[in-house]
């Protein structure tokens, strides 16, 4: 599956109706661009000590929860929100969850 932008069609809670670029996550959820760069920036500048592993996928129904690492770094960086991204970057929790990602990709 490709986590490429791609223009699709949403109904946000207002009701309104509209075209927009969408992100497809790894597990499998697909948002519009400003709402995952609403739930990021809140997520990672809101807290003052981020976890990557509380930020999960912001669909509640989402079957896998987790949200897969890629997915942050490629959208901050397409958006340009480099701050976020080395806000996050910066932390011991990161090289953990990295490690952690690794490891489960060898079994």
């Amino acid at each position: 599956m490709s986590n490429m932008f791609r223009v699709i069609y949403f109904q946000h809670k207002n009701g309104q109706n509209s075209t927009q670029i969408g992100y497809k996550l790894l597990c499998g959820c697909t948002f519009c661009l400003e709402c995952l760069t609403g739930y990021f920036e809140q997520k990672i500048s809101q807290e003052l000590d981020v976890i990557i592993e509380n930020i999960v996928c912001p669909n509640a129904d989402c079957p896998k929860k987790s949200l897969n690492f890629i997915d942050i770094e490629n959208i901050l960086t397409i958006i340009g929100k480099q701050e976020l991204l080395d806000k996050l970057s910066n932390k011991d929790i990161l090289q953990k969850y990295q490690k952690k990602v690794i490891k489960s990709r060898n079994f």
